[in-house]
């Protein structure tokens, strides 16, 4: 038995089967048959009726009395409807064939999970009294439950994420666990989710008291289980369950008078959860751990008798803030997750709901702790509270530290406590009500708000404090009561009736602070003895402390290890099946604009000055972005102290200057709305005061991709990400700092899928406001950071075409370009058309291109990409500030503008790109190999031909060629003003690219030189060729290739070699090579021509007789078509196919995505 509500169960239970319930296995209609036949009989008043189940088992009937309606819940279709008795006989046959069939005592209702769907039912339970407002009544403790399944015998509910049956029988169990602990309870005579004082003004209305719709959905936990009952027709079945604590206890008679205690503790089911899961407050208002605890106490004297009902209120701290332990720390820090600004909307809405439930100004005790862990709370909770406008409901908040006022002794501090809070308790007042015979209910007093006490946990002090609070007022109720009842002598009777009553109460709330206390945290109250410790024995205070260790232990096993299931149980019978989190409907009638950036600062400080450029770069002075996501990568050294500890000051520092910069950058306020940090990844979001009231279901998360397994690994590498809701349209923000290396692209890529799977899993549950939608899900998805994605390219002529400030030219071997049209990373993202210099690397504190000596390639490792599955995206500015000298990184910043009523902008599908236009003429040489295509946007400059100041979305292939103006080598020129820039997808068909750019003219010095005459071998390269790239040896500038997984057709005089990662090279003077394992070879003969090269790893190219090919190997696969006027032999050992008049070779295939990382080390093993 658990606590207060189970551990003291009567012996006494109802008369029903035992068998039902007592296995987790669902109860089919073949389990129904196997049951006895029991003679068809009334059903008891304690119950809904009895259930009977056709022959053939294709529903269940429920029936309440001979001449009532029925409820049908058809099996096959889980319809439910209420028809009248005269198709009872039709539906189950006559009386006398009723074979199968159960009694109920109450119908849970329908639970959907996982991969099947349950009719569930309590087949028993334990008589508990109960006070009601004109005496004693039966309630009910559920014992068992049974599981009806309402799939045919042996199919289940379809659902692609269900992998095998067992899971069903997992959730069963986890549920029937849940429902069987002893802490739900029910009455068919007393609506236990009401107070006395709410039952009672019922009474004195029209309205039933015991009428489905007039309970508390706030404590009726099978709600979502009973609405397809309660849309088929009210009925008997609609049985709300209570989940809490009941204690009631008769006193027998002291002086003449019969005195009765009752203790009502209802737990809400709106924000439900265990105490790692559940806590502070959710967008509607509803908080953690929000416990009802009703005190009523009734006194008798003759035929006469009064009640009093006192009614307290505990919950966890309005805020927005969680406490997540692991294995390694057992007692965490709390965190919180939103800034006062943001919570002040979910305070108003907490307060209006404690108003419409009280009808009176709620009072406030927070007994936080005002130094120490617990001191970040405690400010934030005092600033929430008054930052609350006129417009706000009314509300008395007492801040007092309970710890601090019982050092010196915890009797005498709590004493105190009491003091301080009597005033405000007499304000509050209680319900009071006199019956006497033949008379009605007499009400003479009412309660006019609550008390609503809180701590870190809202257990043990708060449970101290409600306890003290309760008895306080007890003994005041008590002189009331009887005053009523005997007049002058009620002080006297009040007196001898007073300590026995308390030590009841007091016996009892300890029980109920154990219950509560077992279903929030798994364990009972810590340090729960009624004395002070100074006033114990030295054994008893050593029996204390061993019993604080044996709950402390157990709380962190429950909390480790045990928990994840409870919470599990607890959403699927609260919530039912996961879905996407309901957000409020969209109504912003205006667009979003995002301000998105993002900077490797290379572990060094960022100051206000930078951050102002930064900031100012993406739009002018009157442009005031709604949302600011700033994200920094190596925001701190990448040392093995950083990634062990969490030292917030570096983060705090940085974000005081973000705010400062932004305050002068646009002279408001801005509001910070997550922070998230995996060591050197650094995300902040910020709102602007106009939209801070429609900013909801924020949640901050980080997904480490470093070294190491499982939960153990690094944050060197990974993502952090922020969520939100704008006026009920949702924002995935994600920061990333993907793998580096020129040649780990697939690393990259696999990270990117880590991150974003991270994420969906985490969005999953129903943690912190969830479950959301994936991240690739929401209605905007923007996805920034130094995603380390380079230009495949050698570096000189990468080099040269920075100098000459030719941006679009880059573009053609950008690896991340590659990878969205090879569909292995960011498919259907887009990003803004790039105008400006590559942003990695450069000298510390220049804008030198890395001077170092592994002199790297420029890249545009800095990005930012989108995808917006709702509404339209158009991108106002994409820049980089190349004046912020102090990293090796530039920063880049991008404003967007987001239509959320427009169509959809959304990336092409694979394969469906526009077909390229037919190759362009080139005055200068007609037969020289291009790359690319150009697209008529119809939109004049790049812009949009609808919109003014928004960029137009265009295809990739859409890239200018403009002569290289004079630049100086080695700096990167500061372009004047980027040219209007459009947006692209990286989805465009690879045949795009490979129709166009001249090679020569893209990276080299002018003109390609004229073909050597042919008096050797022309070789002629087909697409198929794509070898990889060289390690060494930098190319001739005349003649370059930059390769694509379609190849290129080289020019009938060789003046190139093509090859996967773009980096082969042909000899000025000869046909140029290349070999299957990444070396090369040079040709260089006057007469014949020699070709180098081979398949082992060296290079091997050396002048060779006319007509005669130089010793290598090539592989098979290499279709090299050697013409002349005569055939020659073959003496090198390469496959060559000599023809003059053979015809050309087929037309390569498609090119074939990269193998996984796994593949590629199967095949070099087995090679």
């Amino acid at each position: 038995p658990r606590g207060g509500a189970g551990a003291a169960r009567p012996a006494r239970r109802t008369g029903i089967m035992a068998s039902f319930g007592s296995s987790a296995k669902a109860i089919s209609a073949a389990h129904l048959a196997s049951q006895p036949l029991e003679a068809a009989r009334p059903a008891a008043p304690s119950s809904v009726g009895r259930l009977y189940a056709p022959a053939n088992g294709s529903c269940y009937v429920i029936v309440s009395s001979p001449r009532a309606a029925v409820l049908v819940v058809e099996r096959t279709r889980c319809a439910i409807r209420v028809a009248p008795p005269s198709e009872l006989d039709a539906l189950i046959g006559p009386p006398g064939a009723r074979a199968r069939q159960c009694a109920v005592l109450a119908v849970v209702g329908v639970l959907s999970y996982r991969d099947e769907r349950s009719l569930v039912i309590v087949t028993e339970a334990a008589e508990r009294p109960v006070l009601g407002p004109t005496g004693i009544t039966t309630a009910y403790v559920v014992v068992k439950v049974g599981f009806l399944s309402l799939c045919p015998d042996g199919a289940h509910v379809a659902d692609p994420a269900a992998s095998e049956p067992a899971d069903a029988t997992k959730q069963r169990l986890q549920l029937k666990a849940l429902l069987e602990e002893g802490d739900f309870f029910f009455s068919h005579t007393l609506p236990l989710t009401l107070s006395l004082q709410r039952q009672a003004s019922l009474g004195g209305s029209t309205s039933d008291p015991l009428a489905y719709f007039n309970a508390d959905p706030t404590f009726t936990w099978n709600r979502v289980a009973l609405s397809p009952l309660a849309a088929a027709g009210p009925g008997p079945w609609l049985t709300p369950l209570v989940h809490g604590a009941l204690q009631c206890e008769q006193l027998g008679q002291v002086s003449g008078v019969a005195m009765t205690a009752c203790l009502v503790s209802r737990r809400s089911c709106d924000h439900a959860g265990t105490r790692l899961w559940a806590r502070g407050v959710d967008d509607a208002g509803y908080t953690a751990n929000a416990v009802e605890t009703e005190q009523v106490v009734r006194v008798q004297v003759a035929d006469r008798h009064a009640t009093a009902a006192l009614v307290l209120l505990r919950g966890s701290a309005p805020l927005f803030w969680e406490q997540r332990g692991s294995a390694v720390k057992v007692n965490p820090k709390p965190k919180l997750m939103r800034s006062v600004a943001l919570t002040t909307p979910a305070i108003r809405r907490h307060l209006s709901l404690l108003h419409a439930a009280y009808h009176g100004t709620p009072v406030l005790v927070s007994l936080l702790e005002h130094k120490g862990d617990e001191a970040i709370l405690a400010s934030a909770l005092s600033a929430a509270l008054a930052s609350l406008g006129p417009d706000s409901p009314p509300v008395k908040f007492v801040p007092l530290d309970l710890k601090a006022a019982c050092r010196a002794g915890r009797d005498q501090g709590v004493r105190a406590a009491v003091g301080h809070l009597a005033h405000y308790a007499a304000a509050v007042g209680h319900w009071t009500g006199r019956l006497g015979p033949g008379e009605s209910l007499s009400v003479s007093r009412r309660q006019a708000g609550v008390i609503r006490v809180s701590c870190l946990d809202c257990l043990s002090r708060t449970h101290l404090m409600l306890t003290a609070l309760a008895l306080h007022g007890a003994a005041g109720q008590m002189y009331e009561l009887f005053e009523s009842l005997v007049g002058g002598a009620a002080e006297a009777v009040a007196r001898a009736c007073e300590p026995p009553l308390l030590a009841a109460l007091q016996r009892m709330w300890a029980e109920a602070g154990d219950a509560i206390s077992m279903q929030y945290a798994g364990t009972a109250n810590i340090g729960k003895h009624s004395t002070d410790a100074s006033k114990r024995s030295l054994v008893e205070r050593s029996r204390g402390l061993v019993e604080k260790g044996r709950i402390a232990v157990n709380r962190y096993v429950q909390e480790t290890f045990l928990e994840d299931s409870r919470q599990a149980a607890i959403e699927t019978f609260v919530c039912g099946a996961p879905s996407p989190a309901a957000e409020a409907p969209s109504s912003a009638e205006e667009d979003l604009l995002l301000w998105v950036g993002t900077w490797n600062s290379n572990g060094k400080a960022v100051t206000e000055a930078d951050l102002v450029s930064w900031f100012g770069a993406a739009g002018d002075a009157g442009t005031t972005p709604h949302i600011y996501a700033i994200g920094f990568q190596e925001f701190v050294d990448l040392s093995a102290r950083n990634m062990l500890t969490d030292d917030g000051s570096r983060r705090r520092e940085c974000a005081a200057r973000v705010e400062s910069a932004l305050a002068r950058v646009h002279a408001c306020s801005y509001v910070l709305v997550g922070v998230e940090q995996c060591v050197g990844v650094l995300l902040l979001v910020y709102a602007a005061p106009a939209i801070v009231p429609v900013v909801t279901h924020v949640r901050g998360d980080v997904v480490k991709c470093g070294f190491g397994l499982g939960e153990t690994r690094a944050g060197n590498k990974g993502g952090t990400a922020v969520r939100l809701a704008v006026a009920g349209t949702s924002i995935c923000l994600i920061n990333a700092h993907l793998p580096a290396g020129a040649s780990h692209a697939d690393e990259r890529n696999d990270t990117f899928g880590e991150i974003t799977s991270g994420l969906a899993r985490a969005y999953a549950d129903r943690y912190r406001g969830g479950p959301f939608a994936s991240p690739l899900g929401h209605d905007l998805c923007v996805f920034f950071g130094d995603l380390n994605y380079r230009i495949e390219a050698p570096n000189e002529p990468v080099r040269a075409a920075v100098a000459s400030g030719r941006w679009a030219d880059l573009l053609v071997a950008d690896q991340l370009a590659e990878q969205q049209r090879a569909g292995l990373a960011f498919t259907g993202f887009q990003e803004a058309r790039i105008g400006f210099p590559p942003t990695y690397k450069y000298d510390a504190g220049t804008s030198t291109l890395d001077s170092s000596e592994k002199q790297r390639v420029p890249s545009y490792c800095d990005r930012v990409l989108w995808k917006a599955d709702k509404g339209r995206v158009a991108p106002l500015a994409y820049v980089s500030c190349m004046h912020v000298v102090a990293s090796d990184h530039k920063p880049v910043a991008a404003l967007l503008k987001w239509s959320t009523g427009g169509g959809a902008a959304q990336a092409p599908p694979m394969g469906e790109a526009s077909p390229a236009p037919p190759p362009r003429a080139d005055a200068a040489d007609g037969a020289a190999a291009r790359m690319g295509s150009e697209h008529d946007t119809g939109g004049g400059g790049g812009r949009d031909a609808g919109g003014g100041d928004e960029m137009s979305l265009i295809d990739f292939g859409e890239l200018t060629l403009s002569p290289p103006p004079p630049a100086a080598a080695g700096a990167c020129p500061v372009p004047p003003a980027p040219p209007p820039l459009a947006s692209y997808s990286g989805e465009q068909d690879s045949a795009d690219l490979a129709a166009g750019l001249d090679l020569a003219s893209l990276f080299g010095g002018g003109d390609p030189p004229p073909p050597p005459p042919q008096t050797g071998f022309p070789v002629s390269f087909s697409q198929q060729f794509t070898p990889p790239a060289p390690p060494h040896a930098p190319p001739p500038a005349a003649a370059f290739g930059l390769g694509c997984s379609a190849g290129f057709t080289a020019a009938a005089g060789g003046y190139g070699g093509a090859c996967s990662c773009g980096a082969d090279w042909g000899a000025r003077t000869g046909h140029g090579g290349a070999c299957s394992c990444g070396e090369w070879g040079a040709v260089g003969c006057d007469g014949g021509g020699a070709f180098g090269g081979h398949a082992c790893g060296r290079s091997a190219g050396s002048p060779a007789p006319a007509g005669m090919a130089a010793g290598g190997c090539v592989p098979a696969s290499f279709p090299v078509d050697f013409s002349s006027q005569e055939r020659h032999a073959h003496n090198g050992g390469f496959a060559v196919r000599f023809a003059q008049d053979d015809p050309p070779p087929p037309p390569a295939p498609p090119p074939r995505p990269a193998a996984p990382r796994a593949d590629l080390l199967a095949d070099l093993f087995s090679k």
